[in-house]
C-alpha cells in the first residue's frame, strides 16, 4: 500500500477521533482506513492505538510516531503547494550545461531572462565535455551539430551551419583548397568529440546523404571550437568551424572561407533534457525564450553558407 496513504489515514484517526470519522474525510470505507491503520503497524512493528468499541486512544509508541508524522504531512502539503506556485509563474533553481563556445551567445540571452523571471535563480557549467544530464541533477543541455542516440529529448533552437576557414597568412603560404580532395595536402585543426571521427562531414551533390573525408594532417586535435579559432587565426591550418563563432573574423578580413561551393549539411542547436511526462514549465519556458531570442539567421551573407529561413519552433523530438 502506498506509505504516505497509511500515515495519512493514521494521522487522520487520531485527529478526528475514529474510524468512520476518519473514514468520512478521506472518502473511503471505514474497512480501508483500518487496513491501512493495521498495515502502518504492521510495517512499524508496533501497536499504535488502543482500539475499543466506543473510542482509540493512543498508545507511547502511537503518540511519539503521531507527532513527526503530522510535521511529515504538513511539510509534503507545503511542497505541492510550492510546486503548484511554480506552475503559476516559474521559479527556483535551473541547472544547465552549455558549450564554452556558445557561452558568448547564450550570456546576453540569460541576462535577459532573468529579468523577465526573477523567480528563477541559474547554475550554468560551460563544458565542451557531453555530461550525464541524469547523474549531474543538470536540468537541460544545450548541445551543438549532430546528437548521439539517446533516451533524452531534445528541441532545435538554432541553425548552426558550420564552415571552412584559414588566415590569410596560412593560404598565402600552403595555397588553398579547391576540391575536398585537396585537404589531404593541408594541415587541419580537428575537433575531437566523444562521438565525432577523424573527418569532416558535408552534404553529398544531391543533398540525400553524407561525406565524410577522413583527416590526413592533423598536427593540432582539441574539443573546443574556442581553440581552434585561435589555432586557425594563428595560421596554424585549416578548421571547420560554426559560422557564429567565425562570422566577425570572416567579416573583418581576419579568417577566409574556402570550398564555399561544397554543399553544407543541415546542423542545429539543441536543447536536449530528460524525458518525462510532464516537461517542467520552468525548463520549457526558458527554451521558448532561447529560441525567440537567439538570432535565426546569424549565417546570412557568409560565402558558402546556406541562407537561413526563419524557423517556427520545433516540437520536442
Amino acid at each position: 500500500m502506498d506509505r504516505f496513504a497509511t500515515i495519512e489515514a493514521f494521522v487522520r484517526v487520531v485527529e478526528t477521533g475514529g474510524f468512520a470519522a476518519a473514514a468520512r474525510s478521506l472518502r473511503l470505507s471505514p474497512a480501508m482506513v483500518s487496513k491501512h491503520v493495521a498495515t502502518l503497524e504492521a510495517r512499524l512493528a508496533t501497536r499504535l492505538l488502543h482500539r475499543t468499541t466506543r473510542r482509540v486512544s493512543l498508545t507511547d509508541a502511537g503518540q511519539a510516531f503521531y507527532d513527526r508524522a503530522r510535521l511529515v504531512l504538513r511539510e509534503l502539503d507545503d511542497a505541492e503547494r510550492l510546486t503548484t506556485a511554480f506552475q503559476a509563474r516559474p521559479e527556483g533553481l535551473l541547472r544547465l550545461t552549455a558549450p564554452a563556445a556558445f557561452a558568448s551567445r547564450l550570456s546576453p540571452i540569460l541576462s535577459q531572462f532573468t529579468e523577465a523571471y526573477p523567480g528563477v535563480r541559474l547554475d550554468v557549467l560551460c563544458d565542451d565535455k557531453v555530461i550525464d544530464l541524469v547523474e549531474n541533477r543538470l536540468d537541460l543541455a544545450i548541445r551543438m551539430g549532430r546528437l548521439p542516440d539517446s533516451s533524452l529529448v531534445a528541441r532545435k533552437i538554432m541553425p548552426a551551419p558550420v564552415i571552412i576557414c584559414a588566415a590569410p597568412s596560412y593560404l598565402a603560404a600552403r595555397g588553398t583548397p579547391r576540391k575536398l580532395e585537396e585537404l589531404g595536402h593541408h594541415d587541419c585543426i580537428a575537433y575531437t568529440h566523444q562521438w565525432a571521427g577523424e573527418g569532416w562531414a558535408f552534404a553529398n551533390a544531391d543533398g540525400t546523404g553524407e561525406i565524410v573525408v577522413r583527416l590526413a594532417n592533423t598536427p593540432y586535435r582539441t574539443n573546443n571550437a574556442e581553440i581552434q579559432r585561435t589555432l586557425v587565426l594563428s595560421g596554424k591550418g585549416l578548421a571547420q568551424l560554426p559560422c557564429f563563432i567565425v562570422e566577425e573574423d570572416i567579416a573583418a578580413g581576419r579568417l577566409v572561407p574556402v570550398l564555399t561551393d561544397v554543399p553544407n549539411l543541415e546542423r542545429w542547436v539543441h536543447a536536449v533534457y530528460p524525458p518525462g511526462r510532464q516537461l517542467p514549465l520552468t525548463i520549457r519556458i526558458f527554451i521558448d525564450f532561447l529560441i525567440e531570442h537567439l538570432p535565426r539567421a546569424a549565417t546570412v551573407g557568409l560565402p558558402g553558407a546556406p541562407s537561413q529561413r526563419r524557423q517556427g519552433r520545433q516540437r520536442p523530438g
